[in-house]
């Protein structure tokens, strides 16, 4: 195996083992970045979510990244060793990694909007009241809206 395509990022590897682990395969290989600013953009694409990979042999498989690793020299220039292992997953994994994310993402969402309200009403800006009741005009007004658009991405499709 000499290239690997990553969520449409290829990369040239080196190193390549496949084993198979808890009936699941796992592959570990290594590969250069040029620099810190390459890999931080590697360092992304390696996120903890599922990654789609195309391998050379043309199989298209869905993976998770339980380990990685780079040694990072002090310039921005130098070539930076990755080491990285893929856990190939299924359907059932993907669809938990999905609900995982947007439980998180929804938790983020409600965290900053407590900010955000704390922020207004500490400053005077408005009231406990006057929030709450604007809060009932826009749901009132947009939630149809707002269900339409997440069950089918378009916010003037009705369902």
């Amino acid at each position: 195996m000499n290239n690997i395509i990553i969520n449409g990022v290829p990369l040239a590897i080196q190193n390549w083992e496949e084993n198979l682990n808890d009936n699941k395969r796992e592959f570990t290989f290594s590969f250069y970045t040029n620099g810190e600013k390459e890999l931080n953009l590697i360092k992304n694409l390696f996120g903890n979510k599922i990654l789609e990979v195309r391998l050379d042999s043309g199989e298209e498989i869905k993976v998770r990244v339980p380990s990685w690793s780079y040694s990072l020299k002090d310039d921005d220039y130098s070539e930076v060793p990755f080491n990285i292992t893929l856990r190939e997953t299924d359907e059932n994994e993907v669809e938990s990694d999905y609900q995982a994310r947007v439980a998180v993402y929804s938790l983020e969402s409600l965290l900053r909007l407590d900010a955000l309200k704390e922020t207004l009403i500490k400053k005077g800006i408005i009231s406990e009241e006057e929030l709450s009741s604007k809060y009932n005009d826009v749901m009132e007004r947009d939630h149809q809206k707002r269900m339409n658009y997440l069950l089918t991405g378009d916010e003037g499709k009705s369902i």
